[in-house]
């Protein structure tokens, strides 16, 4: 039988932060499967890209970790082969500091 590769292990590792925080009535309780999600946004494309739809499915569950859930979605935004900036808007909806931001950011790309 042939080895899980690493990638494959992460991936599965993702799903179940997902599958454990769709089915939890208090999100709150499973900070440890957000900070797994955010922290994937360093990992493999795949894992990458998964993060990118994960982050903001769930960001308004974790304020303590909007930061670094921002700043990860950013980094996920500046990889051009994921094509994932579409979802930035769902993290920043009701958050005008990181509009703000978002604002910026843009701006600098463009000049």
């Amino acid at each position: 039988m042939a080895e899980i590769s690493d990638e494959a292990k992460d991936i599965e590792k993702l799903y179940e932060f997902g599958e454990r925080l769709n089915e939890a009535r208090d999100k709150a309780q499973h900070v440890k499967d957000y900070e797994g999600i955010v922290g994937a946004a360093k990992g493999s494309i795949k894992a990458k890209q998964l993060a990118a739809q994960l982050i903001p499915r769930f960001f308004k569950c974790f304020p303590d970790l909007h930061v670094s859930a921002v700043d990860a979605h950013f980094d996920l935004c500046e990889a051009e082969e994921l094509g994932v900036c579409y979802s930035l808007a769902h993290v920043c909806k009701n958050m005008s500091f990181f509009i703000l931001r978002a604002c910026c950011l843009a701006e600098t790309k463009l000049n």
